[in-house]
């Protein structure tokens, strides 16, 4: 009398049942393929591409090696049965070569899960009063920091930009009132080289406030920028901090590599 998983008739089962002597076969209700068997294990018959393939959120019951299965949950990854001498399991058939990569730029770690770099950004504003002589080009300091997102720091009249980059340089100084002469500021960097200037002549005898903007590119670690102020009103002129005039303040932000 035959066996029930023998030659004769191959007698469908949801797993692997006992593995039969050198010639049984079996169905696999799950795959939908027939399994043979050598005396050891029981081997898949039949080609290892095109139908066997498997498509679904879990995988086969009983994989074989260089068996594909597109996994259509939650990633809709196509993976293949490996065999890489010491154990098997499924691994992405079509692996990502950036795993693993480290990130440049303005992005830091590796993918794939990289992080942004922290893009940069300083606040400095004065909080007491700075006198500033008549007729005479004076770097304005800073004695308060509103905030540093960065690496950029300050030091007395500069804020230093140590990472590469294209910055939005801006500036605001508020001058007490007085109806005489003009009023200069301008931006310069390490070199001594105007960024920006904004020239203001007879003023009101009101509260005057100016301000400045610029892009500034640079890839000197040590490069820096400060913002000097002139006036020729006759007599020393405060950078006030009164609230209706506002309060000066010096900026940076980073917006690129």
């Amino acid at each position: 009398m035959p066996r029930e998983y023998g030659i004769s008739n191959a007698v469908p089962y949801a797993s692997p049942p006992v593995v039969g002597l050198n010639g049984d076969t079996y169905w696999n209700t799950g795959e939908k393929a027939l399994y043979g068997s050598d005396g050891a294990a029981w081997n898949k018959i039949g080609p290892t591409t095109g139908a066997a393939a498997s498509i679904g959120a879990t995988p086969p019951v009983t994989p074989t090696v260089g068996q594909l299965w597109w996994r259509t949950d939650p990633d809709a990854i196509l993976y293949v049965y490996y065999d890489d001498g010491n154990s098997k399991q499924w691994v992405p058939a079509t692996p990502d070569r950036f795993n693993g990569a480290a990130a440049g730029g303005d992005l830091s770690g590796a993918y794939p899960n990289p992080l942004l770099k922290t893009v940069g950004a300083m606040l400095q504003q004065r909080s007491q009063a700075q006198s500033i002589p008549n007729n005479a080009t004076t770097a304005v300091t800073w004695d308060t920091t509103v905030f540093n997102r960065g690496s950029a720091y300050v030091s007395g009249t500069n804020i230093t930009l140590p990472t590469a980059g294209v910055y939005l340089v801006l500036g605001q100084v508020a001058w007490a009132a007085n109806a005489t002469g003009a009023r200069i500021i301008v931006l310069q960097n390490k070199a001594g080289t105007t960024i920006a200037r904004v020239d203001f002549w007879i003023p009101s005898n009101n509260f005057l406030v100016q301000t400045i903007s610029a892009l500034y590119p640079t890839s000197d670690p040590a490069d820096y920028v400060y913002l000097t102020a002139y006036q020729n009103s006759g007599a020393a002129l405060l950078l006030t901090t009164v609230a209706q005039a506002g309060c000066s303040h010096f900026g940076v932000w980073r917006l690129a590599t």
